[in-house]
């Protein structure tokens, strides 16, 4: 797995991506999973958004959109993040 900065110097960024995947998957899912996704835990504030919908736990392991990380939970799109 590779971790980078990005554009948020607070946030670290857990890719998907993985060195065996080009001997596995097309390279539009290397591209996605390498510059489009990210691996969470879930905040506090992705547990009591989803109050209504599917339980998140504390911690829980998730995935999620790289571009609409930094947005508020309200302001993201629909299926951005799901755990």
């Amino acid at each position: 797995h590779q971790q980078y900065q990005f554009s948020q110097p607070s946030r670290s960024i857990l890719t998907l991506a993985m060195e065996e995947d080009k001997n596995w998957l097309s390279e539009f899912l290397c591209f996605v999973r390498q510059h489009c996704t990210e691996v969470v835990c879930a905040s506090e504030k992705d547990v009591t958004s989803r109050m209504n919908s599917k339980k998140v736990v504390l911690g829980q392991v998730g995935i999620r959109c790289q571009f609409c990380a930094h947005l508020s939970h309200k302001q993201r799109s629909g299926r951005s993040s799901t755990f």
